[in-house]
């Protein structure tokens, strides 16, 4: 959730490389040359020759400065595509275009990504990964994700896949999987449209399978420098298969949610959530829910503890013999790349 604003695939690379002649300048007077990468979060990816790359709080910029050309977003919203100018006055930046000159307050500033010239360099995500083991009834259970975003000018795309693999004496295994593909075009300066793909797997709900594709419409309520809240409304259209190998074709709504909230003083620390509602338009009476919390604290680096709950309800499971609800609590590793 997190942001929805999320990114992907598409493009063509071109050839084309940024020098490090960026200039960043701390609220304690430390001069820093180098290459701005992105504020995302709070936090300012920065890329020099002698440290390689820092990541820096936002609330301890004082000027910043740089001839390449972003795409920056302001906290009502707006945006804003130009290089970076040195204001006279500190805690401030010019957005320079090639057409205009605007002075902005940092404070009012919650994202800058460079306009890359080639795909690689465009692309940022995740790995996640855990393995957890009780001796008392050898219940094990592994994890792994992994999150891959992509960002032009107006959009913003994503591909997501994540596995939970648990085994137990005297139980049957269970695994649970989820990928997607999701497309978002933002048309205004807070609303977008959405456009997602994928697949599921959940063998406790007693569902083999689920290949879906999804329509909607976004909105972003609140985004800053300490947290992000998006939702959004739409239909989807999903073939579903029991472990039976029952197959069942279903039309449905989507209500969904999402909240970020991120802290940039003292430790590097997360929370998502986020929860989707799918009323069934063809199945009478049956309605499904997934919710999901994580938390993530910074322990070194791109390094973070990861801390996950999964909610999955489903009042009419394609499956008879299938319970209606299922949960995961994940403990593991994530690696931002």
């Amino acid at each position: 959730m997190h942001r929805l604003i999320a990114i992907l695939l598409i493009g063509l690379p071109f050839l084309g490389f940024s020098a490090k002649s960026d200039t960043l300048i701390m609220q304690n007077g430390d001069h820093i040359t180098g290459e701005i990468k992105k504020l995302e979060l709070g936090y300012l990816t920065y890329k020099t020759d002698d440290v390689g790359t820092l990541t820096v709080k936002w609330v301890r910029v004082a000027f910043i400065e740089s001839k390449n050309q972003f795409d920056i977003t302001m906290k009502d919203g707006s945006r804003h595509y130009g290089s970076i100018g040195r204001a006279d006055s500190s805690e401030y930046m010019l957005i320079e275009s090639y057409t205009d000159t605007i002075q902005v307050a940092l404070g009012n500033v919650v994202e800058i990504a460079q306009i890359k010239n080639t795909f690689w360099d465009r692309l940022d995500g995740q790995v996640t990964a855990g393995f957890s083991f009780t001796k008392a009834n050898a219940n094990g259970q592994l994890n792994g994700g992994l999150d891959l975003n992509y960002r032009s000018l107006n959009s913003y795309q994503s591909v997501g896949y994540s596995i939970i693999f648990t085994s137990a004496d005297g139980q049957d295994d269970n695994q649970r999987q989820d990928a997607n593909y999701s497309f978002n075009w933002f048309f205004t300066e807070q609303w977008y449209s959405i456009a997602v793909a994928g697949y599921q797997q959940n063998l406790q709900l007693g569902l083999e399978g689920r290949t879906f594709g999804a329509l909607g419409l976004g909105h972003v309520f609140i985004h800053n420098n300490h947290s992000l809240f998006l939702g959004g409304i739409g239909a989807t259209l999903n073939n579903e298969t029991s472990t039976e190998g029952d197959n069942q074709i279903n039309n449905e709504g989507i209500v969904q949610m999402s909240y970020e909230r991120f802290k940039v003083i003292g430790n590097s620390f997360n929370l998502n959530t986020g929860f989707a509602y799918y009323p069934s338009f063809t199945v009478s009476n049956r309605n499904r829910v997934d919710y999901n919390l994580q938390l993530l604290w910074e322990i070194v680096n791109d390094f973070k503890w990861n801390a996950t709950f999964k909610y999955s309800f489903d009042s009419k499971p394609i499956s008879e013999d299938a319970v209606k609800e299922d949960y995961s609590i994940i403990i593991g590793l994530t690696y931002s790349l």
